[in-house]
């Protein structure tokens, strides 16, 4: 056995076990749902003077956890 056949060994199983593919999908947050974004449209448009933090909470009041960001 020569040191390059061990050491070609180790990369194959540094590489395997550290590949990292999971990590490499999406970063980021989850994207928010087509019909959440359709109901904060439309929160919004029927009431022009909420807030996001007012339309925040009714979401939540809904069932809809979101952030204030989100909105």
């Amino acid at each position: 056995m020569t040191p390059a056949t061990l050491l070609a060994w180790h990369r194959r199983l540094i590489a395997r076990k550290w590949d990292y593919s999971k990590r490499r999908r999406r970063p980021g947050r989850h994207s928010t749902a087509g019909a959440v974004k359709a109901l904060v449209l439309r929160l919004a448009r029927e009431n022009p003077r909420w807030g996001c933090r007012r339309i925040q909470g009714e979401l939540i009041r809904l069932g809809h956890p979101a952030g204030s960001t989100t909105i």
